[in-house]
């Protein structure tokens, strides 16, 4: 069966279950020969849902707690009043007569590929086919006769667990069984023992207190502390966008973004830590134990996701992450600005020539001009992350820049804004370059905000007072000759 079919029947599986939610399932298992997913409840109630993805229901007179596949088109069932067949018409009868000990309870069963049943109880293991039956008990060598759970490994070898540890047991051609035990002064950590589950040479096993696992051939235990960190869903806009290995292409509208991971701790939920960024956007890590990242507002760009987790204090690690490209809207596009200006020069150009040309040759020139100017027109923003909040700063609105140790001030027309970084950086990042100049190791201004040039200082349009330093002078005298309405006086 292959892990895509196995994952379909247990979605159906779940999906049942959610519907019959009040029966209270106590356990969903499967039979690994059959391909047989059984669904076991706490009341008298048990679902099978067979190879072909069908089904069967049956109410029995007896609290269910195993079961496995028959040969003859039925199943086993591990009861609380012993072992049992049942028939794929609801018929049940107990084995009880076949031994003794199938009177008792019986905690988990398993079916060997050869035909045995395995069967584990409060007194010890059953090993049983048609032919002949035996049991295996602590006075054998198990570490106890009260089984929790057992694990066929390979055709000779059975895993058993109990609360105070686990049995190995290692079949010969005869059925001979030699026993290994591992029990608390093995290094076992503190608490019961529970579910185990064997991958090649490694033994899982979870206890009251965390997930473990045990290399059996070089008999050594280890508590698992690793991350397991992975991303459970993301928001983009109003859609839920599935995580893919390539990049990501979002549309304009899914600049919203809501940004779930986790991690797991098997000991205490709240010992994990995690830090995350948008690379494109920002390079500082935020900090968070929520296990979600929002970025209410992103312009377009393109852009890398990080994420890291940082497990009872143990360092970051786990690092998890995912690009993608955020789309202009459609009136930022290129064909969108040409089709704009085709658009006007055509309804210029006929009303030039209907009325204007006409008349006055002189005055179309300078409308000419002026709507040459305004075809370059075009609006620039500057984006920054201002106390974890992304800001949209019109560049026209702009008084100036200030650097203020790690951190640069931006003084505009709607207030202060400051945002972490050196006032070099930023200079680099103004989208009108041409518009601002360094007037002072400290501060950059935008020159149509400047009102007077003194010996050492500025005036700018809303009467603030700005320090010039001597250094910057001669570039700024050079840069107000081309701008009309910045009063001058005599440098000395």
């Amino acid at each position: 069966m292959s892990k895509e079919e196995y994952s379909n029947r247990l979605w159906i599986a779940d999906q049942f279950y959610k519907a019959k939610s009040s029966l209270n399932l106590r356990s969903i298992s499967e039979d690994p020969q059959s391909g047989e997913i059984y669904l076991i409840y706490q009341n008298p109630y048990i679902e099978v849902l067979d190879s072909n993805l069908q089904f069967h229901h049956y109410a029995l007179d007896q609290r269910v707690l195993s079961a496995c596949n028959s040969a003859d088109s039925g199943w086993f069932i591990g009861s609380s009043n012993g072992l049992y067949h049942l028939d794929k018409n609801g018929k049940q009868r107990s084995l009880s007569h076949r031994y003794p000990g199938f009177q008792l309870p019986i905690n988990q069963i398993a079916k060997h590929q050869n035909g045995y049943l395995f069967c584990s109880q409060g007194n010890g293991l059953i090993v049983w086919n048609a032919d002949s039956v035996f049991s295996i008990r602590a006075k054998d060598g198990l570490i106890s006769d009260f089984l929790e759970n057992l694990y066929i490994d390979n055709e000779n070898q059975v895993w058993l667990i109990s609360k105070q540890g686990f049995s190995r047991i290692q079949f010969d051609s005869q059925w001979q069984a030699q026993i290994r035990t591992t029990g608390p002064g093995s290094g076992l950590p503190e608490g019961e023992l529970r579910n185990l589950v064997v991958d090649d040479n490694l033994l899982w096993f979870t206890s009251s207190s965390g997930l473990y696992t045990y290399a059996y051939t070089q008999d050594t235990i280890a508590s698992i502390e690793k991350s397991f960190l992975h991303f459970k869903s993301l928001q983009a806009g109003s859609k839920t966008q599935p995580l893919a290995s390539e990049e990501l292409k979002l549309g304009a509208n899914q600049n919203k973004l809501n940004i779930q991971f986790e991690d797991i701790f098997y000991r205490q939920k709240g010992a994990i830590q995690y830090r995350y960024r948008l690379k494109g956007l920002e390079e500082d890590w935020h900090y968070s134990k929520s296990g979600e990242a929002i970025y209410p507002e992103i312009p377009p760009g393109s852009y890398s996701f990080e994420v890291e987790s940082n497990i009872a204090n143990a360092g970051f690690k786990g690092h998890q992450g995912f690009s993608f490209n955020l789309a202009a809207p459609f009136y930022q596009q290129w064909w969108f600005y040409l089709l704009e200006a085709l658009a006007l020069a055509s309804v210029l150009y006929a009303f030039f020539k209907v009325r204007i040309l006409i008349y006055n040759r002189d005055l179309a020139r300078e409308i000419l001009r002026f709507t040459l100017r305004w075809l370059r027109r075009k609006s620039k923003i500057l984006v920054i992350q201002d106390k974890g909040q992304i800001t949209r700063i019109p560049v026209e609105d702009i008084w100036y820049l200030q650097a203020s140790a790690n951190y640069v001030e931006i003084v505009s027309m709607h207030g202060r804004h400051s945002t972490r970084g050196k006032i070099s950086e930023m200079q680099e990042q103004l989208p009108e370059p041409l518009e601002f100049l360094r007037v002072h190791r400290s501060y950059i201004v935008r020159l149509d905000k400047i009102y007077q040039i003194h010996p050492k200082q500025i005036t700018l349009l809303n009467g603030e007072k700005l320090p010039l330093g001597s250094s910057y002078q001669a570039e700024l005298l050079k840069q107000a000759e081309r701008k009309a309405g910045i009063k001058k006086r005599p440098i000395k």
